[in-house]
């Protein structure tokens, strides 16, 4: 194989020391933003070309973040959050906190 079908493809590393993100976003990138790749058995490789036709058709757009929390247990979370919330903010009749505040005076 020639020098520049050698070059033609990169590897994951390559890709994301050019772009300086992590591993991570990029596979954010190719989960969610549709950025191109080919899987070379288990590896994954990009096509330079491809790449800058992608950021070409991006241009001005924001790239949407994505949570790491699974649709099922967004509302979970979401649940105790707001238990952790409630817990923490003082009740009206809660005495402890008024002997608290008097003390402090």
């Amino acid at each position: 194989m020639g020098e520049s079908k050698e070059k033609e493809l990169m590897t994951e590393k390559e890709v994301r020391d050019i772009l300086r993100v992590s591993r991570t976003t990029l596979w954010k990138l190719r989960k969610n933003e549709k950025f191109p790749f080919s899987k070379v058995g288990r590896q994954y490789r990009y096509s330079m070309k491809e790449i800058l036709e992608w950021m070409k058709e991006r241009k001005g757009k924001k790239i949407e973040r994505v949570s790491s929390v699974h649709p099922d247990n967004a509302d979970k979370k979401e649940e105790n959050k707001q238990q952790e919330i409630s817990k923490d903010s003082p009740q009206s009749g809660d005495k402890s906190v008024t002997r608290e505040v008097e003390g402090k005076k």
